[in-house]
């Protein structure tokens, strides 16, 4: 089903589509996002923004600038779990292809 996700909804997608690559996560209820640290090397933003229930997403480089395109190709707006996945699988490659090999190779020794 094209249902939205509640925030508690994306909050457990999100725990369980990037499990051992996340180091920490913040969440802000107030304003329904979350942060997070991707490979140990990324800081990484999502949430449902109101009033309109759309998802928004993307990785921040510093206070005023986040990276929302992908190899061209934008994060979804969509609030669907189909839509959400492809989101993250975007933003989990370039995260990838971002980091050295050697880099990735010793991350994932020490994870589960």
């Amino acid at each position: 089903m094209n249902n939205p996700l509640s925030f508690l909804d994306l909050i457990k997608l999100l725990r369980e589509f990037f499990k051992g690559r996340i180091s920490s996560y913040s969440v802000y209820s107030e304003r329904q996002e979350i942060d997070c640290i991707l490979y140990e090397a990324f800081v990484f933003k999502c949430g449902i923004e109101e009033p309109y229930n759309t998802f928004k997403a993307g990785i921040v480089l510093d206070s005023k600038y986040i990276i929302a395109d992908y190899f061209g190709k934008e994060i979804s707006l969509n609030n669907t779990r189909e839509d959400i996945i492809k989101s993250f699988e975007l933003v989990d490659k370039y995260c990838q292809l971002r980091l050295p090999d050697k880099y990735l190779e010793e991350f994932f020794k020490h994870k589960p």
